[in-house]
């Protein structure tokens, strides 16, 4: 239940995605500092990250959603770590500050998570585990594709 609660902020009592995604930011963060700003080791960990967590949320969310009787349970938010390191992948090769990158990116992801526009929604409809995973993977391609265009504008009018 550890590695399928996001490391345990699925516990947390009042919004446990964003709990979660605040921790994906800081362990993305640590990640940036412990690997001196690398942009190509930065990444091949986020997907290593990323992909281990939606391993943990495919695998063990469908005991998450039968020990709590629900869909999706706000206990499973091994989804938003995965969805948030979705949003931050690739997006400091455009060398805005390392900062104002990580917060804009936990907000296009936390809006795109909580609005779930096409096809989110659909995605969360799917079995267990991936049904689980897919809406926070998608609302996390969406962030990343919005950060992206956020950081061109910012590089376009600073430069």
């Amino acid at each position: 239940m550890f590695l399928v609660s996001g490391l345990g902020t699925g516990r947390m009592p009042f919004v446990p995605g964003t709990w979660a995604s605040g921790l994906a930011v800081l362990l993305w963060l640590a990640a940036y500092w412990l690997l001196d700003g690398h942009m190509v080791w930065l990444n091949a960990v986020t997907i290593v990250l990323a992909v281990a967590a939606v391993t943990a949320c495919v695998a063990f969310s469908p005991l998450a959603v039968k020990a709590c009787n629900k869909e999706d349970p706000r206990l499973v938010t091994a989804d938003e770590l995965a969805g948030q390191w979705v949003a931050m992948l690739g997006v400091t090769w455009l060398a805005s500050p390392i900062l104002l990158v990580a917060f804009v990116q936990f907000v296009f992801f936390r809006l795109f998570d909580i609005l779930k526009p096409w096809p989110c929604r659909r995605l969360e409809r799917l079995p267990a585990g991936v049904g689980i995973a897919a809406d926070d993977l998608m609302a996390g391609v969406y962030a990343n594709a919005v950060g992206w265009i956020v950081q061109a504008a910012y590089l376009h009018v600073w430069a």
